[in-house]
């Protein structure tokens, strides 16, 4: 007897089915020989900040419905996070993580930027102050 269920071609598609846990072990295996993997990181990979954070961490999880199918064993070789697409989600998830950390210390240097001309300029005005004092005495 032939499946009938619609299986989705889209990552958007795919990604609400696997949130929904709406897949047997079969359609795991249906979906992690035939591209889902690479839909699924494909679209992970066009997410942004915190978002793209958050799914590289359900992805590599392989108790949530998502990282199951990163998880499931396609060929002879076990996945493993040294490997595979699993591989590149750890190596997204430290490049997001090193561009947070720059983007912190660029608002750090920035913050730091402005304020130092207002430190300066006031430095500068009270040694003008005491000059002139000192000019008038």
């Amino acid at each position: 007897m032939q499946n009938t269920r619609q299986h989705p071609h889209d990552a958007i598609s795919l990604w609400q089915h696997l949130c929904n846990n709406n897949f047997s072990q079969e359609d795991y295996q249906v979906f992690a020989k035939n591209r889902g993997k690479k839909l699924i990181y494909k679209h992970i990979e066009s997410l942004q900040g915190d978002a793209q954070a958050k799914a590289i961490l359900q992805a590599i999880n392989h108790d949530h419905p998502i990282g199951k199918l990163f998880w499931t064993q396609r060929g002879m070789c076990e996945p493993n996070l040294e490997s595979g697409y699993l591989k590149k989600l750890v190596n997204l998830l430290r490049i997001n993580k090193a561009k947070e950390k720059e983007c912190q210390h660029q608002g750090y240097k920035n913050n730091n930027m402005f304020r130092q001309p207002t430190a300066i300029l006031v430095k500068t005005s009270k040694e003008e102050i005491q000059h002139t004092r000192k000019r008038t005495v």
